[in-house]
């Protein structure tokens, strides 16, 4: 099994076009130019609306900082490192406003009209979400994963690893705080 694995700081920070952050883009699935999958971390370093991505599903989590406050024209919703990852409609783009200074958060955008894609929580002794041709893996602290039998690769915090999901025991054995599985493949559900 061949794994992919990309650190957040070997990621080039990605300036905003409206001047309020960055994201470093970890995967863009299957290219960067083709991408309908793209998971990223993103530097929030001044209060303003998110961009918006019609016809995307959008799963959002603070990693670092004292919490945002997302406000949709019906709902708003404050979020802290820690609580757990909010899915919404990324044509909905909210306004975004800090509760302190910087904060990091985790992304995965999805565009609907392409492939399937599944995110949730990690957990120690959890696997990948199950029926996806890929896997990807991302880890806010220190955690170890099995792959194959017997084979271990330790992913230091702030990791995104990826690869093929094979019949093959993939297993995360460690996890000291959060970390979330995405599976995704091209195959569309059928309508």
């Amino acid at each position: 099994m061949s794994l992919s694995l990309l650190h957040v700081s070997e990621a080039a920070a990605r300036p905003w076009k409206n001047g309020g952050g960055s994201a470093r883009d970890l995967l863009l699935w299957p290219t960067p130019a083709e991408a309908w999958l793209t998971v990223s971390v993103a530097d929030i370093l001044q209060d303003g609306a998110f961009s918006p991505y019609p016809g995307t599903d959008r799963w959002f989590v603070v990693l670092q900082g004292s919490g945002v406050e997302l406000s949709w024209q019906h709902a708003v919703r404050r979020l802290h490192a820690g609580h757990s990852l909010l899915r919404f409609d990324g044509a909905q783009a909210p306004l975004c406003r800090r509760l302190g200074g910087p904060v990091a958060a985790f992304n995965v955008l999805h565009r609907r009209d392409r492939g399937r894609v599944a995110v949730r929580p990690a957990a120690a002794l959890s696997q990948p979400p199950e029926g996806f041709s890929h896997f990807a893996l991302f880890v806010r602290e220190t955690a170890r994963l099995q792959h194959g039998e017997g084979r271990h690769v330790d992913l230091p915090p702030w990791t995104l690893v990826w690869g093929e999901r094979l019949p093959m025991r993939l297993e995360l054995l460690e996890v000291d705080a959060h970390a979330w599985w995405i599976g995704f493949d091209e195959q569309l559900e059928p309508a």
